[in-house]
């Protein structure tokens, strides 16, 4: 039974490690797509600011579906016990963060 309790332990810890590297991957593809696509030499001073907001809104943009596909589509209605509305309002505000 004790063995039967660890390996549904070890399932559960795996099951929120996949939603969690997704939201973080999600929200780290702007900035890997951006550092590739600067070129060495080429600056633009005034297209700057316009490309920080429209990455701002793409990283928010991530989030929200990530965090609303994972509240529609997950397996367990509970979440594990896991407070996914607090998730939410944790990371959230993170994500304007984001350098």
């Amino acid at each position: 039974m004790k063995l039967l309790a660890i390996n549904l332990q070890a399932k559960l810890r795996a099951t929120f490690r996949i939603p969690a590297a997704l939201l973080v991957s999600l929200l780290l593809a702007p900035l890997a797509q951006q550092a590739f696509a600067q070129q060495p030499g080429a600056t633009e001073t005034t297209a700057v600011p316009a490309l920080v907001q429209s990455d701002l809104s793409k990283r928010q943009e991530a989030f929200q579906i990530v965090w609303q596909t994972v509240n529609d589509l997950f397996y367990d209605p509970k979440f594990g016990g896991v407070d996914w509305a607090g998730v939410r309002e944790r990371y959230e505000p993170l994500v304007t963060k984001v350098s």
